[in-house]
């Protein structure tokens, strides 16, 4: 970090028991939108999305992420839009390049216009 605050590089030769520093490395992500029509807004290496059923959705990686099998990590998050204290996001594996994602309001499953998946794989 410079002296302005900007960020420079990262040194991941600090970090013990990292093999690899390209398993550190965030191999695709999507953000889109899940209401009405489903949409990608924007995203790196995401193949497409699929609408599986209210606030249920498939995140398709394309092969260069190494997402396969369980042997990548997922995360992600959404917005609902307003303030809402028990709205969720929950985002796993869900097979070979491909992430789940569904979003609720309460306990009730919920379309979300704000919506993003991020994938790190073992992939070059």
């Amino acid at each position: 970090v410079s002296d302005a605050g900007t960020l420079k590089r990262i040194d991941y030769t600090h970090i013990k028991g990292l093999a690899d520093t390209n398993q550190a490395i965030i191999k695709g992500w999507c953000s889109f939108n899940g209401t009405g029509t489903v949409a990608i807004t924007q995203s790196y290496n995401c193949s497409s999305i699929t609408d599986n059923a209210t606030g249920s959705y498939a995140v398709n990686w394309s092969g260069a992420t190494g997402a396969t099998g369980s042997g990548h990590a997922t995360c992600g998050g959404g917005d609902l839009g307003g303030y809402n204290n028990d709205e969720r996001v929950n985002v796993y594996n869900s097979g070979n390049n491909q992430s789940g994602v569904e979003s609720w309001s309460g306990t009730t499953a919920t379309d979300m216009s704000k919506l993003v998946a991020i994938t790190f794989g073992n992939g070059s």
